[in-house]
């Protein structure tokens, strides 16, 4: 949302001779996601991983203007996105969506508590899957896929995995998505879990 303040990332960016560019968005604000699908109008995209997310009220009293917030960042925001970015997946051979969610957006699996994140992951779960089979027959491959539990600011220090280890396994999966995963809910090591 915040580009001038994403150091390594724009460092990155100016030591990739414009093969990484940086734009500015908020996947919660549909104006800011309309301004990135015209900016980047005709470009192809092999790939749109949605990994935006918020946790909202741990525990206690929820905070429903909270809730509010965290539906539209983690479930209504994926879904704004893979439709501005619908035609540019279609120039691409390989048309795939991922969806950063988590284990605790499964129903099969629900421990209980934090439930503006999981039903929020749960919600985004089944946008997704619904996505899968409307467009599915387009060559599109979606899938949800749970990173573990990450040392990140909502993971928190004492979280299992560390980030570079997370994205190591995710991309491990995402280049081996195949069609016939389309619609499928995956964890980090890509283990199939429960709806």
């Amino acid at each position: 949302r915040e580009p001038d303040n994403a150091e390594t990332l724009n460092e990155h960016a100016a030591a990739s001779g414009g093969g990484l560019t940086v734009h500015t968005l908020d996947v919660a604000d549909g104006a800011s996601v309309e301004r990135l699908a015209r900016e980047l109008k005709n470009e192809p995209l092999d790939i749109l991983i949605n990994n935006a997310g918020i946790i909202g009220t741990r525990s206690g009293r929820p905070d429903y203007a909270l809730w509010e917030e965290v539906f539209r960042v983690n479930s209504i925001g994926p879904f704004r996105m893979a439709e501005a970015f619908h035609d540019n997946l279609k120039k691409s051979a390989t048309r795939k969506i991922v969806t950063i969610t988590s284990g605790m957006g499964s129903t099969a699996n629900n421990g209980g508590g934090y439930y503006p994140y999981r039903s929020s992951k749960a919600a985004v779960n089944n946008i997704m899957r619904g996505l899968a089979a409307d467009w599915g027959h387009d060559g599109f491959t979606i899938v949800v896929i749970h990173p573990g539990w990450v040392q990140t600011d909502m993971g928190g220090r004492g979280a299992s995995l560390t980030p570079r280890d997370s994205v190591a396994a995710m991309r491990k999966i995402f280049a081996r998505l195949r069609p016939s995963d389309n619609g499928k809910f995956f964890d980090y090591r890509g283990s199939e879990i429960a709806w």
